[in-house]
């Protein structure tokens, strides 16, 4: 990976690269690229772990709330995965499915779209369709159905911007004669980004910085010009404009996770760390507005599990094994809606494109 970098930054003009550039290459480069190598990368022997992760219960919840959409004839039986990962949420969706739904069973079409050719192969399941891109699923058709996503924006490139002595600088990746990565600060020329922050409301502080997710708004864009009647559920961890003001977004969020630490410099690693930011949800919100993406709520992940029936996932046990099924499930339900727990640090962003389902519907939906 040191040596494809080097050459990309000794071509580069003014021999640097954006961190976008610079993340593109890391996460996705065909053979060396952190998400492209077989090796395990999401669970307890991997770097990080999602939700999925925890218990099947979380695609056990959205199952239910997947299936009474269709049931309700408000979606068609057709869904689309971005990010799929190994397999984890797909597999505890269907198998759920299948018991609670099986009249609607039957006609469900589920797509994975996952970059990764690793994660294409061990979550290889002859129930599903796999694509490598968007664009391998959603040019020439409007999707009717529902489009998921968990942790898939924020594993996006980004660019990063910082104020210094009062002007505005994008920070680059270099590299030292001794072919260390180091940070380098160019004025910010970007019109694209200059524009972001104009219309954003984008305003640092002296020595803040922040990331600009260009990425995330084109495939907002993308999926909306794709789309002609779905929902689309997103499942991410990120901010509104009050927190990144806040001091503790000072130094921005682009971080790297490496055998379940964080990494503060997203520049250790390179091609063997998972790099993530926060997304900005005001951000996301406004411009899926604007691209027909119609806002139908907004909550933290806990209160959506709850709402959307999490607690009845509950079972009844005698059995004093910590180990059984359901002492597992049960635990699992807890550490999903607790206080502190993973959902905590999770957003739910549900948009609605060519549909026309009320707040008041929704809320009957969601706690059915």
């Amino acid at each position: 990976m040191n040596d494809i970098l080097k050459q990309q930054i000794r071509n580069a003009p003014r021999q640097c690269i954006t961190y976008a550039a610079y993340m593109n290459t890391v996460l996705y480069h065909p053979q060396c690229g952190y998400y492209m190598k077989e090796r395990e990368k999401i669970g307890r022997s991997g770097d990080f772990l999602t939700t999925s992760h925890y218990s099947p219960v979380f695609g056990k919840v959205m199952a239910r709330l997947f299936a009474r959409l269709v049931e309700e004839e408000i979606v068609a039986p057709e869904i689309c995965e971005i990010g799929g990962g190994d397999g984890a949420f797909f597999k505890a969706v269907l198998d759920e499915w299948k018991e609670v739904s099986p009249h609607t069973y039957g006609s469900l079409r589920y797509h994975v779209i996952e970059k990764s050719p690793d994660h294409r192969e061990r979550a290889e399941d002859g129930r599903v369709q796999f694509h490598d891109h968007l664009m391998a699923f959603f040019d020439h058709r409007s999707f009717h159905g529902i489009i998921f996503s968990n942790e898939w924006f924020d594993a996006l490139p980004v660019h990063v911007v910082q104020k210094l002595d009062g002007a505005l600088y994008e920070v680059f990746v270099s590299m030292t004669e001794h072919d260390e990565l180091i940070e380098v600060y160019h004025p910010l020329a970007n019109e694209e980004i200059a524009e972001y922050m104009e219309v954003y409301d984008v305003m640092l502080s002296e020595q803040q910085r922040i990331e600009i997710p260009l990425v995330m708004l084109e495939m907002i864009t993308y999926l909306a010009e794709h789309t002609e009647r779905a929902m689309v559920f997103t499942f991410d961890y990120g901010y509104v404009k009050e927190e990144w003001e806040t001091p503790e977004r000072h130094s921005g969020s682009l971080r790297g996770y490496f055998k379940h630490q964080l990494v503060d410099d997203p520049l250790k690693h390179p091609g063997d760390m998972d790099l993530t930011s926060h997304i900005p949800f005001h951000t996301l919100i406004e411009k899926g507005n604007e691209e027909g993406l119609q806002l139908v709520d907004f909550l933290r992940q806990d209160q959506f599990l709850a709402e959307a029936g999490l607690l009845k996932l509950l079972v009844p046990t005698v059995n004093p094994d910590p180990f059984s099924r359901e002492s597992k499930q049960n635990r699992a339900v807890r550490q999903l809606i607790m206080d502190g727990g993973i959902s905590s640090y999770f957003h739910v962003c549900l948009q609605q494109k060519g549909l026309s389902l009320t707040s008041e519907e929704w809320k009957n939906l969601l706690h059915q």
